[in-house]
């Protein structure tokens, strides 16, 4: 729970955790308050008058004090803002990755502790994905990732971070075939083989610079397969941690 609140230009912040005042006034005078509003969530528990207290007397006031201070031209105004329910504040974003990359997925949320977290791929919960984060090492095929995020007082959902593994796209036009692929990295190599079944050390190097789309004088018997020859790279899905 957030509590607001101040005199004139004075405003405090701060979190409810017991019985609380909410005191207005300014100096040399009786506390008293202009102007009250807020709300609460239909999950909540009900607000009594034995958890929020304001105090105020206005109407002692009236007039000009000394020092030519007039309280009734003064202003107050607070504010109460309850949350129980668990909103996440940021979700992951989409990724798109070449195979054996590290993908890094994380969520923000805020709500009434304790948090519990759950990662799932196509709604389905993946086993062990119980943090805010998650990482897909040695990735070798895209999916749909999302965060549950669970209270007492209930649940949310992150938005979908759709995680794509790069393809090849081949295009033939009788002598050459013009090779393409989304993601862009100078340190992407691109190998062809007409045996897709030696080891990848074997096949040749048909671009070395990430550099897409390109043409190569081969027929339809050859395959490609691009890879990063510094090593897999790192994605973050949330913009705060790239």
């Amino acid at each position: 729970m957030v509590i607001g609140g101040g005199s004139q230009a004075s405003a405090a912040l701060g979190s409810l955790g017991t019985t609380t005042t909410l005191l207005h006034g300014n100096a040399g005078g009786a506390p008293w308050f202009r102007a009250i509003g807020g709300g609460l969530s239909t999950v909540s528990l009900p607000l009594v008058a034995d958890h929020v207290k304001i105090i105020g007397n206005k109407a002692a006031h009236g007039g000009t004090i000394a020092g030519g201070d007039d309280y009734n031209n003064a202003s107050c105004l607070s504010g109460i803002i309850i949350t129980d329910k668990p909103v996440v504040t940021m979700s992951p974003r989409p990724v798109i990755a070449a195979p054996h990359d590290i993908v890094h997925l994380r969520g923000i949320a805020a709500g009434v502790p304790p948090l519990t977290y759950q990662w799932r791929i196509g709604g389905t919960a993946i086993p062990g994905a119980t943090t805010n984060s998650y990482t897909i090492p040695n990735i070798a095929s895209g999916g749909d990732y999302d965060m549950v995020v669970t209270n007492l007082y209930g649940s949310a959902t992150s938005s979908v971070s759709r995680v794509s593994l790069d393809k090849i796209d081949i295009k033939y036009d009788g002598t050459n075939a013009i090779v393409s692929w989304k993601y862009r990295d100078p340190t992407l190599v691109l190998l062809g083989s007409s045996d897709p079944t030696l080891p990848l050390a074997s096949w040749t190097t048909v671009a070395a610079d990430g550099d897409s789309p390109v043409t190569a004088p081969v027929t339809t018997d050859v395959q490609y397969y691009i890879y990063s020859h510094t090593g897999p790279n790192e994605f973050n899905s949330n913009p705060y941690d790239q």
